[in-house]
């Protein structure tokens, strides 16, 4: 990234395109709008076209791009005073600025860093980010790893939990993902933060250092999974639907 490029330059004041509803992120929106089928955004992604999905079930890494793709979007539309039709036109057509290609064309070859890039320098300087969003994409992070957690803990008692290194594994490192959402969550808005239960526990599992230190009881993990990972992704639900349709 441009040394002159804010640190908050990469995300735009307002959701103009509605890729989010009511904080929840609608990644089958972005692949819509940009018209790349899922050929291509396995290609951005770096994985296989048959796992290309939109649900809880779709790779990581799939809905980081994905993401990225929407800030991307939001920030051209920032540009166009939120006008959808003029960002969708901006994306078809061929700019001089990119090689005589389309914003679109970088995307189907996989170019997308290049692209964002190019996005942010030119729009850095009216470029800030928006706290409401910012907080949603935590608490969506969070939530998505924390929805995993059951799901991959199954009907597994302790002893068969304590046998079993591979979900062991799997779930703390759904922890940690959601540890580190809320770590972030913790430093933007304190007061929302306060409003979780056991937030500072799951904290705690984003914290790769501490944990390093310490050790992880596999009990406390299957305490986690088995009987506080439900009521906390209800509470992340709840949360979510308080934010404005615009965010």
């Amino acid at each position: 990234m441009a040394p002159d490029v804010p640190l908050f330059a990469t995300v735009a004041q307002r959701d103009h395109l509605q890729f989010w509803q009511s904080g929840l992120f609608q990644p089958q929106r972005v692949a819509r709008f940009l018209g790349l089928s899922k050929i291509q955004l396995a290609r951005l992604a770096g994985v296989a076209p048959a796992s290309v999905r939109f649900d809880d079930k779709a790779p990581r890494i799939l809905r980081e791009r994905m993401m990225e793709l929407a800030a991307t979007c939001a920030l051209v539309a920032e540009a166009f005073d939120g006008n959808a039709t003029k960002t969708k036109l901006w994306f078809m057509t061929a700019n001089p600025q990119l090689n005589g290609l389309s914003p679109c064309d970088l995307l189907r070859r996989g170019d997308r860093a290049a692209l964002q890039q190019q996005v942010t320098v030119a729009t850095a300087k009216t470029g800030t980010v928006a706290p409401l969003l910012r907080s949603a994409v935590c608490l969506d992070a969070a939530l998505l790893a924390l929805r995993r957690v059951p799901r991959f803990l199954g009907a597994r008692t302790l002893p068969q939990f304590l046998d079993d290194e591979l979900c062991q594994s799997a779930i703390e490192r759904q922890l940690q993902i959601a540890g580190d959402a809320l770590r972030q969550l913790r430093d933007l808005e304190p007061v929302l933060f306060a409003r979780i239960p056991d937030g500072d526990l799951i904290v705690s599992f984003g914290n790769m250092a501490a944990r390093a230190h310490a050790g992880l009881d596999p009990r406390r993990i299957y305490d986690i999974a088995s009987a506080r990972a439900a009521a906390l992704t209800g509470v992340l639900e709840r949360l979510l639907t308080e934010f404005p349709q615009e965010v």
